[in-house]
């Protein structure tokens, strides 16, 4: 089995459940704790960017995950988005929300890819939490990246409509 690097962070965004709340994830040291350490990833003015290393066993899959706490996400609509930027990319570099069964098991992730490289472009996506969702988490993902792939993220937010 490859070995896979899944970094899981827990953000307290002080989300509340009523709709039309919208709140900004933000980056900072402390929040990430020691991941930024890292090669692959950094946090500079609120901007997080994580990076290819060809010479990591696990490059072919990172992840910076944070827990959304939302009260009773089941049936609710909601809206992600920000902006994010790919330079050299040679994989995919994914904002997603995963949705989560109250027995932990993935229902669906509804996704945003960035799989070439642009300059810093807005995007918006809405869904719909599935039925069975008990919570959900916000992820970025770095897929197969190359050493010079730099995937960067700012202005994320999360709104409940």
């Amino acid at each position: 089995m490859k070995k896979m690097c899944l970094i899981m962070m827990s953000l307290t965004l002080g989300l509340m459940a009523g709709a039309g709340q919208r709140e900004e994830i933000k980056f900072s040291d402390k929040q990430l704790g020691n991941f930024i350490k890292r090669k692959v990833c950094t946090v500079s003015d609120d901007v997080l960017r994580i990076s290819g290393d060809a010479a990591d066993k696990n490059n072919r899959w990172r992840a910076v995950v944070f827990s959304l706490p939302f009260k009773s996400p089941a049936g609710q609509k909601f809206t992600f988005g920000g902006e994010v930027k790919g330079e050299q990319l040679k994989g995919k570099f994914e904002i997603a929300i995963r949705m989560i069964k109250a027995d932990g098991k993935s229902i669906k992730y509804e996704s945003f890819t960035v799989t070439k490289d642009q300059d810093w472009k807005t995007f918006s996506e809405t869904f719909t939490a599935s039925p069975d969702t008990s919570r959900m988490e916000y992820y970025i993902l770095a897929r197969d990246m190359g050493d010079e792939s730099i995937g960067s993220v700012r202005k994320l937010y999360i709104e409940q409509l």
